[in-house]
């Protein structure tokens, strides 16, 4: 298509293009040193020579050439990676709707576009389910400190959601709401937990060691640890720790099904009174049973953990309280 309107172009996988990564197949990770020499020395001079590289997103390879795929949002991924490896002066990533919304708007109709977010929201919105934006795909645009853009390909006048650096607080309590869903809690109980050193560094090695992704924890006692993973991830996470972990530690071991992770997010919540109280009194208000809180190390979001038929009710309620 660029051809035949004139545009001199080549097609690349993205190995070609020179994106390396580990041999996890799947969920692979890019070895930063060896694909920004790669990029930058290829692309970089193809596009000088006035040649537009179009290069596929999602797919590369370890460093012997054996193809492997970078998992959910790898496309996106890519281009992020790219941006940062050629020091472009924006990343723009186009999608289906104008950008990123206060909430999910097949769940609130009222949702509306946020016109610009911080990376550290970002990341917290696309790691807790903003359908939008993965939250991957911010990291490699962060640390170049590049902008991010996110537009929709069928509104194009729309300038869309511009992520960056700086922070801005909202005068409101909440900025966006996301929601998780196909999530389980998992559970370790045993009064010996209480006297034995590292016993969740124990346990989440052995989850990380097998590509299994802890979304976030609660240790409600010494003897008791509870955290949530992806549900297609919950029965092998059991079945490791039963074998890798010794029961004479862990006496028990459970899972809890139909549940959905919240998160509430806005720039500058950790300086500002009063907004947990806020959040969870109007979910008390509802009758709704809060099952597992954390607050992020980036003082940005509150996350918190319902049951899944309890969850969309919870986001109309917060985003019709704190947003409209």
């Amino acid at each position: 298509t660029l051809r035949s309107i004139g545009i001199d172009s080549k097609p690349l996988t993205g190995f070609e293009a020179g994106l390396i990564t580990d041999s996890s197949y799947g969920r692979a990770r890019p070895i930063f040193r060896e694909l920004r020499k790669r990029v930058k020395g290829y692309l970089r001079s193809m596009v000088e020579d006035g040649i537009t590289p179009v290069v596929s997103g999602f797919i590369a390879a370890n460093e012997h050439g054996d193809m492997t795929t970078l998992g959910r949002g790898g496309s996106d991924y890519t281009a992020s990676l790219l941006g940062a490896a050629l020091e472009a002066e924006e990343v723009q990533i186009w999608t289906d709707v104008d950008g990123i919304m206060t909430t999910d708007p097949s769940i609130v109709k009222e949702a509306r576009l946020i016109d610009r977010l911080s990376y550290v929201e970002a990341l917290d919105l696309g790691y807790f389910g903003a359908k939008v934006i993965h939250s991957k795909m911010i990291e490699p645009a962060m640390v170049h400190d590049i902008p991010v853009r996110v537009k929709n390909t069928f509104n194009r006048d729309n300038e869309g959601t511009l992520i960056v650096r700086k922070q801005e607080q909202a005068d409101r309590v909440i900025k966006a709401v996301a929601l998780l869903r196909d999530v389980m809690i998992v559970t370790l109980s045993g009064v010996a937990m209480a006297e034995t050193p590292n016993v969740a560094g124990r346990v989440f090695s052995v989850l990380g060691e097998a590509n299994i992704n802890v979304i976030m924890i609660s240790g409600s006692s010494e003897s008791n640890l509870s955290f949530v993973v992806s549900s297609k991830d919950a029965e092998k996470a059991i079945e490791l720790l039963a074998h890798k972990v010794k029961s004479d530690i862990v006496e028990g071991l459970s899972l809890i099904h139909d549940v959905a992770i919240i998160c509430v997010v806005n720039a500058g919540m950790s300086g500002t009174k009063g907004v947990a109280a806020k959040i969870f009194s109007a979910v008390y208000e509802v009758d709704v049973n809060i099952m597992m809180i954390a607050q992020g190390s980036s003082e940005v979001n509150i996350a918190f953990i319902v049951h899944e038929r309890d969850a969309e009710r919870v986001i109309k309620l917060l985003h019709k309280r704190f947003i409209e």
